[in-house]
């Protein structure tokens, strides 16, 4: 059975304004080790940081952090995309002004019975 062994931030990651709120569009993609990739059972946990950019784009404070535990089918079903073949994540966040600033995305996953894989990306915003 493959199983995860990377993972990673996708590049249409960013934040986008729906109905005057900032929602955070979050997605991740696992990899096995042939770099196909794959389902698997675990948590996700994202924490949006934000960045320093005059301390070379450091990441400064932890602003947001997000659990998703993703063990069931309908858990699977709710956040999996076919079609990308990753993982959708939309989060909300309460204020417009960290979507106009400079952030880095952290993903930590954690599969079922496996060690942890980790991931960051700068994110962007469309307005």
């Amino acid at each position: 059975m493959p199983v995860p062994t990377s993972i990673r931030v996708y590049p249409s990651t960013r934040f986008i304004k729906e109905s005057g709120d900032a929602i955070l569009e979050a997605r991740f993609e696992l990899y096995d080790e042939m770099g196909d990739p794959v389902k698997y059972a675990g948590t996700f946990r994202v924490e949006l940081f934000s960045v320093d950019e005059s301390l070379g784009n450091t990441p400064r404070r932890l602003l947001y952090t997000w659990n998703a535990e993703l063990s069931s089918l309908s858990q699977q079903r709710e956040h999996y995309d076919p079609i990308t073949r990753g993982y959708l994540f939309r989060l909300g966040v309460d204020n417009l002004k960290i979507a106009r600033q400079t952030t880095l995305l952290k993903v930590v996953f954690t599969p079922v019975g496996r060690a942890r894989l980790e991931a960051e990306a700068e994110v962007r915003s469309d307005w």
